[in-house]
């Protein structure tokens, strides 16, 4: 069985994230390899110490299974409250079979009590499974910069650009009534005119999570100035919640979240 865990560490605050629940461990192809969170955690803690870019089911101790099949023993009952599912990969990414994302969804709607949490960069896919998302669910997606042609030109990530997670999170909250968030993190240079501003103002995101890069892997960032007047302008929109990691920018200035 794959427990449900008590949310901790930097991701994300305990106030939004209660628990997580990670039915499938494993690459989910967008190979984010420079600050991959998951890729870290896989190979510090799994028994053969090696990342594989072939999602696969979890165990309760975290081992990569010796196949691709469901062979744990049931999934497990999930508490109220706010579970974030599936993070350490990305459920909804093109190599994640069909009828996976089905199942986890479905066990899902059996808990009308708990609140539900998936965060994706491929957030087109979503569209194919709304009428199997719970209603009291959170949708969100990551979008580190507004550079699209800088951000391909350093390899970041093969996942989608994030001109292409802004567009589609914008027919979100055009066509749904999914409480909707954003993950500006690790937060990278950002284009002149910031064109990010006017990215989440047409979202509209109920929250914004701001972080820095933890890897020290020396990725393009903001000036503090040019992070502290971002903060100003995005809390025109909605709520922002500065991580501590931003600390190394900011300073000794005061989070205010």
């Amino acid at each position: 069985m794959m427990p449900v865990n008590k949310a901790i560490g930097n991701m994300f605050g305990n106030w939004f994230v209660e628990y997580c629940w990670s039915p499938l461990v494993g690459g989910c192809g967008h190979r984010c390899d420079i600050y991959c969170y998951a890729k870290r955690m896989y190979e510090k803690y799994s028994d053969d110490r090696k990342w594989s870019d072939k999602p696969h089911w979890a165990s309760e101790n975290f081992k990569k299974m010796p196949d691709t099949d469901p062979v744990w023993k049931g999934f497990p009952k999930l508490p109220k409250g706010k579970i974030f599912v599936c993070h350490t990969t990305d459920l909804f990414a093109e190599n994640i079979p069909d009828d996976w994302i089905k199942e986890i969804l479905g066990h899902c709607n059996k808990f009308p009590e708990s609140e539900f949490i998936y965060q994706t960069r491929n957030v087109g896919r979503i569209f194919d499974y709304l009428d199997l998302i719970p209603p009291p669910s959170w949708l969100g997606t990551t979008i580190e910069t507004d550079d699209s042609i800088d951000y391909q030109f350093l390899e970041i990530s093969k996942a989608p650009d994030p001109f292409h997670r802004y567009s589609r999170m914008k027919r979100l909250r055009q066509e749904t009534d999914f409480k909707l968030f954003i993950t500006i993190e690790p937060i990278m240079h950002l284009t002149e005119d910031k064109e990010i501003i006017r990215w989440l103002s047409e979202i509209k995101p109920d929250l914004i999570f701001i972080g820095a890069d933890s890897g020290k892997n020396n990725l393009p960032e903001p000036s503090r100035d040019e992070l502290i007047e971002l903060i100003e302008e995005l809390k025109q929109i909605t709520h922002v919640h500065v991580k501590s990691n931003c600390k190394r920018i900011l300073g000794n200035m005061t989070l205010h979240n």
